[in-house]
């Protein structure tokens, strides 16, 4: 969907580029960015919830580390 969006996104920036560039103003291009800008928006909504849905999940914990083990002297009076 976003793939789809980003498509209507691109159409709607290339229209409103052919009327900006001209002296006058293109009412056609002006519509096309307009229909392409509500085709952007609407198949973006459904794109955004459902990566919600997976980004928010609840994810498994990560395994514990095994407990740390340190290995020293056995008489502290002697030093390391």
């Amino acid at each position: 969907m976003n793939i789809i969006s980003s498509y209507a996104w691109i159409s709607q920036f290339t229209a409103l580029a052919v009327s900006d560039c001209q002296v006058g103003a293109d009412q056609k291009a002006l519509c096309t960015a307009d229909i392409s800008d509500m085709v952007a928006a609407l198949t973006n909504g459904p794109a955004a919830g459902i990566a919600s849905t997976s980004d928010c999940a609840d994810l498994p914990a990560p395994p514990t580390p095994p407990p740390l083990q340190m290995h020293l002297p056995l008489d502290w009076t002697r030093g390391i």
